[in-house]
């Protein structure tokens, strides 16, 4: 009793901190305990809406500090919520709210509050969970989504936070990007291509992009190019050609497009994961062979 007492009077930020974790990782022996400990730290434990918001610090942040500075942001706004450190580089916040509460409206705040008071901050948020033993579903969507968002993204309009709907295919390729299989798939699709103009100092991968971001259309592709209908007809020949595609086909079309977004994955500036140390972003594809007898341009 006198543990609880002091735990609701003045709650520790190693008190929250473990008390996240342990939901997160699913560490509580059972749902009863996960509610009385949450109801010690003073969270409704029922008849509640749980969302799971990250905060991801950029690097070289003090994280204690911005834990400190979080904290005062999120009570001066009155938000009832768990707060604490998940990894170094990872804070993770818990709300309870009521059921017919619009949850988009007090993760905003929270998100607002993140960034006020970590700057350069990356939010992220997995979807509602009605029961505190759900909470870790909603932690993992969270993760996904922050593990798809590269530092300095812009937000969405009008929002502090990132979510799930985000996720398209660049940033899909982007969470994707040390999987062997994504950078073996854009080796395949556009290593010749890569090694002509590294070796001859030609554009072909910039024609490339400005054609299919044009849906094909060869008359956009060379305005925004700023070249002649006549010469980018020419390159793309060339880049059928090189690659043995034809680029009349939209499927083929797609899946160029698909290996250019990850070839743009790959060449991601190196990150740091939450929780771990710096992670330098895999090398872009080159050459997949010997020297290829081609000197077009």
């Amino acid at each position: 009793m006198a543990l609880t007492i002091a735990r609701l009077t003045h709650p520790t930020p190693c008190a929250h901190r473990n008390a996240l974790r342990d939901l997160v990782e699913r560490r509580h022996r059972s749902a009863a305990d996960a509610r009385a400990r949450v109801a010690a730290l003073g969270l409704p434990a029922e008849h509640a809406r749980f969302v799971a918001v990250l905060a991801d610090l950029p690097s070289g942040q003090d994280s204690g500090a911005a834990e400190a500075r979080l904290s005062e942001e999120l009570t001066g706004t009155g938000v009832r919520a768990l707060l604490g450190l998940l990894s170094p580089a990872r804070l993770g916040v818990l709300l309870a709210l009521r059921p017919s509460r619009p949850w988009r409206e007090a993760v905003e705040r929270v998100g607002r509050c993140a960034l006020d008071a970590v700057p350069g901050a990356t939010v992220s948020v997995g979807a509602p969970a009605g029961e505190l033993t759900d909470v870790a579903r909603s932690f993992g969507e969270a993760a996904r989504v922050a593990e798809a968002t590269e530092p300095g993204r812009a937000l969405p309009s009008g929002r502090s936070y990132h979510e799930r709907s985000d996720i398209g295919l660049r940033r899909l390729l982007y969470a994707l990007r040390d999987d062997l299989r994504v950078q073996d798939y854009a080796e395949r699709r556009l290593g010749p291509l890569l090694d002509h103009d590294a070796r001859h100092g030609t554009d072909l991968v910039a024609t490339l992009r400005g054609y299919l971001d044009a849906a094909g259309n060869k008359t956009v592709a060379a305005r925004s190019a700023g070249l002649s209908r006549e010469t980018v007809h020419q390159r793309l020949r060339t880049i059928e050609r090189l690659l043995g595609r034809d680029l009349e086909s939209g499927e083929q079309r797609t899946e160029l497009h698909g290996a250019l977004h990850a070839v743009d994955a790959l060449r991601a500036r190196p990150t740091a994961r939450p929780g771990g140390g710096p992670m330098s972003s895999s090398p872009a594809p080159g050459r997949s062979g010997g020297d290829r007898p081609d000197t077009e341009r």
